[in-house]
């Protein structure tokens, strides 16, 4: 279970590598899904409830949306532990040759070495749960886009601490495409007079929540717990207005300045410290203090 949790909290981590390990025990267990899944359809089907089917069919639908992002990623990683570039992916769009190939490469042994990729997954030899744990790094310094796409690599990583600019923008980002995909479908709706666009809108909206769900709880208990409250408290929003008020205080909180048990406190990237005015001030200054010496101090 915890090397299908790493692929999900890798979301769209598209680098590094990944031991065959990792990309069978996820496999495996989406392949358990989705077979859950089909034989609910199959029950379904054969009492003869159509629109249970049809609601089962659009579960699967979803969970095929959600989990294709991390399958791909996961995949590419596995293509580079064998030293390969992941976009050798693409020949499993050859039939029988093409797949054949791509499957016989999924099951080879890492590179012993490190490759251009990274090090030997096996060379770590960490536990499951330290190989999901990411490091507490403050989104002071990351541009727009790596802020957005921090808390999806960090899908299900419910551990650690978020400052309130991860929290926030990601918060915001989300809020953004649902509305604009609700307001686009309802608009074309209107004027098409055609309720098969208010179905196909509700299937993308609910994809994209579903899918940015895990990563949203994610990001809101590491954001309390950056201000040293257990992520239960995201529970208090279940409470009408008084909970949901109070628990977005909570989160618009700065984070505690020293360490607490989820961690320290998110780390800055490094950034240059001294600007160019300033190291120009340090060489006058030292240039001065050299000529302030007195000349018997150099007398001989």
């Amino acid at each position: 279970m915890n090397w299908f949790l790493k692929c999900f909290r890798q979301y769209a981590d598209f680098e590094g590598r990944a031991r065959r390990k990792e990309f069978w025990m996820y496999s495996l267990f989406n392949f358990a899904i989705y077979a859950v899944l089909m034989l609910i359809a199959a029950t379904f089907y054969i009492n003869g409830y159509p629109s249970m089917l049809m609601a089962v069919g659009g579960l699967v639908s979803l969970y095929s949306l959600a989990t294709l992002v991390p399958s791909l990623a996961v995949t590419f990683r596995r293509i580079h532990d064998t030293g390969r570039h992941g976009y050798m992916f693409s020949v499993g769009f050859i039939p029988i040759v093409g797949q054949i190939w791509l499957l016989m490469l999924l099951c080879q042994d890492s590179q012993s070495d490190s490759n251009n990729w990274g090090k030997n997954p096996k060379e770590e030899d960490l536990k499951v749960n330290e190989e999901l744990a990411a490091p507490n790094t403050s989104t002071a310094g990351m541009n727009f886009k790596e802020t957005v796409l921090k808390p999806l690599k960090q899908y299900a990583d419910f551990k650690g601490r978020a400052d309130k600019k991860e929290f926030w923008t990601f918060t915001f980002i989300c809020a953004i495409i649902t509305n604009a995909l609700a307001l686009i479908m309802t608009t074309v709706t209107y004027f098409t007079y055609d309720t098969t666009w208010a179905s196909i809108g509700y299937c993308v909206c609910a994809g994209f929540i579903l899918a940015t769900l895990a990563p949203s709880l994610a990001v809101s208990v590491r954001r309390l717990h950056d201000i040293g409250q257990s992520g239960w408290m995201v529970l208090v929003s279940l409470i009408p207005v008084a909970g949901v008020i109070w628990l977005v205080l909570l989160l618009c909180k700065d984070g505690q300045a020293e360490c607490n048990k989820w961690g320290s406190k998110p780390k800055k990237l490094p950034k240059q410290i001294i600007s160019d005015d300033n190291e120009a001030d340090a060489v006058t200054d030292d240039n001065s203090s050299v000529a302030e010496i007195p000349t018997e101090a150099v007398q001989i």
